[in-house]
């Protein structure tokens, strides 16, 4: 959904990539991602992948968009090559909104028969960790996230995560018609929720202000903030023709989300991002009210566990 229509991709080049793998293998970082646009379709991904092995990254991700994995023997050359973790991106169990979202026909079937082989691989040995389907919310499948859940859980799938569309490039064209207001979407949410306690899965939620979890009286939000689980990402990134780095959570606070001065009272502000900024061209702020009583207890001394919690007590810490 990102991209705009007749915009021209070019694949960067294996020795720029390369030299990034290096440059942050010497920095200290151990855990690697390729994301895209399509990591899958890139001539030297194999390659990659290797180099990446062999310097020393212990865990090496690929998000994808999985079309490619209906090719066993190319699943089967990217975990000998190193992969130890995918992310599929797919953003429906009905055919038709998935092949309609990503203007591609066929591309349901596709992903189904890369899911299965990614899934009959991983039964067999092939690598350990689960796979992790990523969804995009927006109006074409919002009402469907349980039926979503129940469909891949029955193939197998435990780890689901709803990332709330970011209205850039083609979604931000097609406005309303594709962003789905926060407050009419919650109720689904809730319901996922409730789906994955008595399914035993994860789900997570990404892009959604806090306020709106607490209005919703979903009182253990804490649990499936996405945020709070991405760690501290360093982004290379080929933009306009050159190479920028950034860290994925000051941008996302800094630069894609926004807040207003009716926030600073909110008990969740220290650790809210707010809402995507292109988003209130469309909507405003009247869904977002302040919640001036807290409703969760704050506890530091267990980060993995309780991490909103810890993370919210730092930050008043800090103000102190």
């Amino acid at each position: 959904m990102n991209g705009l229509p007749g915009e021209e991709r070019i694949l960067a080049s294996f020795e720029t990539l390369a030299d990034e793998i290096k440059r942050y293998y010497k920095k200290g970082y151990r855990a690697l991602g390729f994301l895209g646009g399509e990591p899958t379709i890139h001539p030297k991904i194999i390659e990659l992948v290797s180099l990446a092995n062999q310097l020393g990254y212990e865990n090496i991700d690929i998000v994808s968009n999985g079309r490619m994995y209906h090719n066993r023997a190319f699943v089967e050359k990217l975990i000998k090559s190193g992969v130890t973790r995918f992310y599929i991106s797919i953003h429906s169990h009905k055919p038709d909104i998935e092949d309609y979202l990503t203007q591609k026909n066929g591309s349901f079937k596709q992903k189904i028969e890369g899911l299965k082989n990614l899934m009959d691989l991983r039964k067999k040995g092939f690598f350990k960790d689960r796979i992790f389907l990523n969804t995009v919310i927006n109006k074409s499948n919002y009402l469907y996230l349980t039926d979503f859940m129940h469909f891949y859980h029955k193939m197998g799938f435990m780890d689901f995560r709803f990332n709330f569309i970011r209205p850039d490039g083609r979604a931000y064209l097609h406005g309303k018609k594709m962003v789905p207001r926060y407050s009419t979407v919650m109720k689904y949410v809730k319901q996922a929720i409730e789906l994955s306690k008595s399914l035993r899965v994860n789900v997570f939620f990404e892009g959604i202000p806090f306020c709106l979890f607490h209005r919703s009286e979903i009182r253990d939000f804490k649990n499936y903030i996405g945020e709070f689980r991405d760690g501290n990402k360093k982004i290379s990134l080929g933009e306009a023709q050159k190479r920028i780095r950034f860290e994925w959570k000051e941008r996302r606070k800094n630069e894609l989300r926004t807040k207003e001065e009716t926030c600073n009272p909110c008990v969740y502000n220290p650790v809210c991002e707010g809402p995507w900024k292109n988003y209130i061209q469309f909507y405003g702020f009247k869904e977002f009210r302040p919640v001036k009583k807290e409703v969760l207890h704050t506890d530091r001394s267990d980060k993995k566990l309780n991490s909103y919690s810890y993370s919210l007590h730092r930050s008043r810490s800090k103000r102190r």
